[in-house]
């Protein structure tokens, strides 16, 4: 069986990778991942292997849409860890793929592998690696890279005998790896900027686009959290109108960090996101905004704290 379960906590174990290669597993014997050390540079020492797999599909904050299950590794006590090699394989399972088809043409991506003779859907997977330390796509602290089957020692595998799919990945580095498929087509409206400014408790907000569709509704939404959005406000303008700036100004940002996005929705209805900006409602009092890696698993994690005031904060 696969480790974890949908929603529930993240599974990690952290071993000495072999030589000969290592099956990660959870306290049941639930597999989590696998590392064989090849290239020029082989991992070595203690790995630490990590799976989370959400209740279903989502774009976690970015205008991709990933499939629910996400992992980290990464070497621990390597001297190397940003440049030793390995062939990776992760596992996921067909229903993980499903749930990602039943979302994947209203997020404008091509479909993953609807059976083990898919060969269409097989060449449309796309795996994403987020180089460095993070969270989700939008805070890791290294570059990405994609893999597809054009790219060399990349391969995905139905096991008919697991029922699962391999999906084995060559690494230099190690760190995040999403699951996500080709984009099906470029929709006609592109963002060129969206940026936002605080000014005496307000978040003012400017974006200018790219159209070539005769209409074009932009919904802009708010966020606490980074994860789940609010529409606050929409636009919809012509061709002639989507060229120029637009701006719009938040007169009631909540406290703290707040998470702006913009829906953009063409004449046929099909819709993209922009990116992802944050601007901090600066109020009296101190606030613990983040803490990665949670838990703490080596000696250089990254506290992240908001506060108005200039003092001094013992954190225990």
């Amino acid at each position: 069986t696969l480790a974890a379960v949908a929603g529930g906590a993240q599974i990690c174990q952290n071993i000495s990778v072999s030589p000969s290669g290592t099956s990660y597993r959870d306290g049941n014997c639930n597999l989590i991942a696998s590392i064989l050390p090849t290239g020029g540079s082989p991992v070595s020492n203690s790995v630490n292997v990590c799976t989370k797999l959400d209740t279903g599909a989502t774009k976690r904050g970015t205008t991709i849409l990933y499939a629910a299950r996400k992992y980290d590794i990464e070497p621990l006590l390597n001297p190397y860890p940003a440049t030793s090699t390995a062939d990776v394989t992760l596992y996921y399972l067909q229903s993980e793929f499903d749930n990602f088809n039943l979302k994947a043409a209203d997020s404008g991506h091509k479909l993953l592998p609807t059976g083990s003779a898919d060969a269409t859907g097989i060449s449309n997977l796309l795996l994403r690696q987020f180089h460095g330390t993070g969270t989700n796509p939008l805070n890791y602290t290294g570059p990405s890279e994609d893999f597809t089957t054009a790219t060399s020692g990349f391969t995905v595998t139905w096991n008919a005998t697991r029922s699962w799919w391999e999906v084995k990945v060559p690494v230099t580095g190690f760190s995040g790896f999403y699951l996500s498929a080709a984009l099906a087509t470029v929709l006609p409206i592109s963002i060129e900027y969206f940026k936002g400014v605080q000014t005496d408790n307000r978040h003012i907000l400017s974006w200018k686009a790219n159209c070539s569709s005769a209409s074009v509704t932009f919904e802009i939404q708010r966020s606490t959290d980074g994860q789940h959005f609010t529409p606050i406000n929409n636009i919809t303008a012509s061709q002639a109108r989507c060229s120029q700036p637009f701006e719009f100004i938040d007169n009631h940002p909540a406290r703290g960090i707040n998470y702006y996005r913009i829906k953009i929705i063409d004449i046929d209805g099909k819709s993209s996101y922009s990116n992802l900006i944050s601007l901090t409602l600066k109020t009296k009092g101190i606030e613990l905004v983040s803490l990665s890696p949670n838990p703490v698993i080596k000696n250089n994690p990254v506290l992240k704290i908001n506060t108005a005031d200039n003092s001094i904060v013992n954190i225990v």
